[in-house]
C-alpha cells in the first residue's frame, strides 16, 4: 500500500501529507498487532493456569470461539425470575436464612421456658409480590420478671442474624440490577458495532466492484479493507465485553446461564417456575 502511494506522490496524484498519514496508519497498525500477539500469549497463559497444565501444552492449539455468538436478547432476559432465582436458590442466601432460622429457634426455646403455652411459628415468610424474604416480624410477650435476660439476650441475637441477613439480600439484589444493566449497555454497544461492520462490509463490496472496473483504485479498496477489519476486531471486543457482562449475570445468580448449554436455554431452565422453599411459611404467633 505504502510502495502504491509512493508511486502516486511520484506522478504527482497526491501529496506528501497524504503519504505520511498513511505511513502513521501504518505503524499504528503494527504496533495493534504486536499488542494483540501480546494479548494473545497472556489470555493462552492465564487459559493454561486455570487448567492446569503448562503453557506448552496449548501450543498449536486452535480455540473454537463459535460459543461466542450465542448471547440472549437483552428483553428476553426475565429479571423477575432471575431475582427470584437469586434471592431463593443462592447458596449464601439460604445459608443466611438457615442461620437466621437457627436464632429464631433459640428464641423459641427460651419463650417456651417461660410461657409453656404459648406457640410462636416462623419468624420470616417470602413476598412473592415484593420479591424478597421478610424476616424479623414482630413478637409481643407478656411482660414478666421471670427469664427475661435469656429471651432478650436471644432477641438480641435473632435481630443480628436479621440485620446481616438483610444486608445480603439487598447486596444480591443491587448485584443483580448492576449485572442486568451492564448486560444491556455492552449488547447495546455489540449491536452499534455490528451494525458499522454490516455498512463497511457494503462499501467493500461496492469499492471491489468499481476496483475491478477500474473506477477506483487498488489503494482506495485497502482503506476500506483496513477500515473493515478494525471493524470486525470492534464488533470481537464488544461481543467479548457482552460474554464478560453475562458472566457477571451469572456471578450474581451462582448458576452458569452460557454453558455447558447455548445461553438461551439455559435462561429458560433457569426461568422456569419457582417453588417457594417449605420454610417459607407465612409467620405467625398464636397462644393457647
Amino acid at each position: 500500500m505504502l510502495a502504491a502511494l509512493r508511486q502516486r506522490l511520484a506522478a504527482g496524484q497526491i501529496s506528501r501529507f497524504q503519504v505520511v498519514q498513511a505511513r502513521l496508519q501504518w505503524t499504528n497498525a503494527q504496533l495493534s498487532r504486536a499488542d494483540a500477539k501480546t494479548a494473545e500469549i497472556q489470555a493462552r497463559t492465564a487459559l493454561a493456569g486455570a487448567l492446569g497444565v503448562p503453557p506448552s501444552a496449548l501450543r498449536g492449539v486452535q480455540i473454537d470461539f463459535h460459543t461466542l455468538q450465542v448471547l440472549p436478547v437483552p428483553k428476553t432476559i426475565p429479571r423477575i425470575r432471575f431475582e427470584t432465582y437469586a434471592l431463593t436458590r443462592r447458596p449464601d442466601i439460604r445459608a443466611a436464612l438457615m442461620r437466621y432460622a437457627a436464632s429464631e429457634q433459640a428464641l423459641q426455646l427460651e419463650i417456651a421456658r417461660q410461657y409453656p403455652n404459648l406457640q410462636v411459628g416462623p419468624g420470616y415468610q417470602w413476598d412473592q409480590g415484593d420479591r424478597r424474604w421478610a424476616i424479623g416480624l414482630s413478637l409481643r410477650l407478656p411482660i414478666f420478671n421471670q427469664n427475661q435476660g435469656p429471651i432478650a439476650e436471644a432477641r438480641a441475637q435473632r435481630e443480628r442474624a436479621a440485620a446481616r441477613f438483610r444486608v445480603l439480600q439487598a447486596q444480591i439484589r443491587t448485584q443483580l440490577d448492576s449485572a442486568l444493566v451492564g448486560y444491556r449497555a455492552s449488547y447495546h454497544e455489540l449491536e452499534l458495532a455490528q451494525h458499522l461492520l454490516s455498512a463497511v462490509r457494503v462499501r467493500l463490496a461496492s469499492a471491489r466492484a468499481t476496483c475491478r472496473a477500474g473506477e477506483t483504485s487498488r489503494v482506495d479498496l485497502l482503506r476500506i479493507r483496513l477500515e473493515a477489519q478494525s471493524d470486525q476486531l470492534a464488533v470481537l471486543k464488544a461481543h467479548i465485553r457482552s460474554e464478560r457482562a453475562l458472566a457477571m449475570l451469572e456471578d450474581a445468580l451462582e448458576h452458569p446461564l452460557h454453558q455447558p448449554t447455548p445461553a438461551s436455554r439455559a435462561i429458560q431452565r433457569v426461568a422456569s417456575p419457582l417453588h417457594t422453599p417449605s420454610n417459607a411459611q407465612p409467620a405467625k404467633t398464636s397462644s393457647s
